[in-house]
């Protein structure tokens, strides 16, 4: 999965995190903080300083499979994502 496809993959949270009335305010809160830190690495180009994204966002997915299996799924997506393109 390309950078680009990537940012689709987190537009693509954005909206479902929008779309999920059942999430607290916390766990939306939450989301976005992790969104916000992928893309600030992905404009940064800091590929090196990590720092537990990919971690992060295997935790968010396990944290969301039962009750939101598409939120999750998404999550999932991001991680491979991050993973190919070493971060």
């Amino acid at each position: 999965m390309s950078e680009q496809e990537l940012r689709h993959q987190l537009r693509s949270l954005r909206e479902q995190l929008e779309e999920q009335p059942a999430l607290s305010l916390r766990e939306r809160e939450d989301m976005h903080a992790l969104i916000d830190r992928i893309e600030d690495r992905l404009q940064t180009g800091d590929t090196a300083s990590h720092s537990g994204l990919t971690g992060g966002v295997t935790r968010a997915a396990e944290r969301f499979e039962a009750d939101h299996p598409k939120v999750a799924g998404t999550l999932r997506s991001i991680g491979v994502a991050l993973a190919n393109i070493g971060i």
